[in-house]
């Protein structure tokens, strides 16, 4: 929520980055997020659909969408993030299209093949690894008052399916920031 951040959200296909109404596409997980935060933090917030790409604003921030070979031509930003990345038949290329227009990367995968391009990333020593898990979190300091409160408020079900969920690879989220 910093002012003037660019945000490019990547994926393998139009429909899995775009697709209108489909709650598994990319987007629309964003804008569920948007839709449930803070009101403070939501006030401000405009989305428009443009060019096939939606655009969100929140303090002159942009989040856009792109695909292909080169979703990145053209612009600066000040991260990415790259969903289904492994999976990605154009990995190769993302990954120089990324990596010549932002020095903060993120990506969002499941190992799928060794020596693939997410492969190399995932081995490679000059790239940080940070896996995700709420019983890491140092904000959270009692573990089971705070997984009560939230069974208590939305069910078992929901804890697990969104909060206790645990990866099959310790590396599925990747940030990659050249400048660390």
């Amino acid at each position: 929520f910093y002012k003037n951040e660019t945000i490019l959200c990547t994926s393998k296909t139009d429909e899995d980055l775009h697709e209108i109404g489909n709650l598994k596409s990319f987007m629309e997980k964003i804008k569920f997020l948007y839709r449930n935060l803070s009101p403070y933090l939501r006030k401000n917030l405009i989305y428009k659909f443009e060019s096939k790409k939606y655009l969100f604003q929140i303090n002159d921030s942009t989040i856009e969408g792109g695909v292909g070979e080169d979703p990145a031509r053209g612009g600066t930003y000040t991260i990415t993030f790259n969903d289904e990345f492994a999976a990605n038949k154009n990995a190769n290329n993302v990954l120089m299209s990324i990596a010549a227009c932002c020095n903060c990367n993120i990506f969002i995968s499941t190992k799928k093949d060794k020596g693939d391009v997410y492969d190399q990333i995932l081995n490679s020593p000059n790239i940080r690894k940070i896996r995700l898990y709420w019983r890491d979190d140092p904000q959270i300091l009692d573990k089971e008052a705070y997984k009560a409160k939230y069974i208590s408020k939305y069910g078992e079900i929901n804890f697990k399916v969104e909060i206790d969920m645990q990866y099959a690879e310790p590396d599925e989220l990747l940030i990659f920031d050249r400048d660390i």
